[in-house]
């Protein structure tokens, strides 16, 4: 299972808070250092905790493709914030001239068979932003009024 938060402050706060009751899980949650560590983190045959940010799925020093992190098709990916921007798909190319992608682009591409589930606080519904067509179908919506 891989835990996906955009901010470090969040991933650090989330993993800190799984960790002291990871007797729950049995497993002991692992925070992903840098994209080596979070390849080899997911290199594992079965099972695994992995917190990580988007911001590791990214092209390793001197690579310009996106290598695969892991092939395996039982990892779930939760989104947290799903409905950010930055999650699209689409690319745009800076003031320097280089392309940029949302970070939906590259987690396709590094996890190619994960499922993928976004937790969205509010649906964005704009054109390369819709959570619903970057994570699929709402599974529940909570509705306080």
């Amino acid at each position: 299972m891989v835990l996906l938060t955009d901010r470090n402050d969040l991933d650090d706060e989330l993993f800190a808070t799984v960790a002291r009751c990871a007797a729950l899980f049995g497993e002991t949650p692992e925070q992903a250092e840098d994209v080596a560590h979070l390849k080899s983190l997911l290199a594992r045959k079965i099972g695994g905790l992995v917190f990580t940010t988007p911001q590791k799925f990214k092209p390793e020093k001197g690579e310009t493709e996106f290598s695969i992190l892991t092939e395996r098709s039982d990892v779930i990916v939760f989104v947290d914030e799903a409905h950010r921007p930055q999650y699209g798909f689409a690319a745009k190319m800076d003031g320097a001239g280089v392309m940029r992608y949302g970070f939906t682009h590259p987690l396709r591409r590094v996890l190619p068979n994960a499922a993928v589930v976004g937790f969205a606080g509010t649906l964005v519904e704009l054109v390369n932003t819709n959570a619903c067509a970057i994570f699929g179908d709402k599974i529940d919506a909570y509705d306080i009024a």
